[in-house]
């Protein structure tokens, strides 16, 4: 979806829109890691990089809070 047909109602709520859908790549991801520890078909490499993009997405999710947390000290 390109920036011009972006619903502009929902940009008051971009932090939470974000925060949902890192949320739902996180479900998908861990449901795919859960996926490696059972039967899992896929290379080992495919295996690494789905732990990897996990890992990734919890060091993104701490970084984007601490954006959220300095916005909101510095509009007080």
């Amino acid at each position: 979806m390109s920036i011009n047909n972006a619903n502009s109602s929902r940009v008051p709520y971009a932090p939470l829109d974000c925060s949902l859908k890192l949320s739902k790549v996180q479900g998908l991801l861990q449901f795919l890691k859960g996926q490696t520890m059972m039967d899992w078909r896929g290379s080992h490499t495919e295996k690494d990089a789905i732990c990897e993009a996990l890992d990734h997405l919890y060091d993104a999710k701490e970084e984007y809070d601490k954006v959220l947390n300095m916005l909101r000290e510095a509009s007080k």
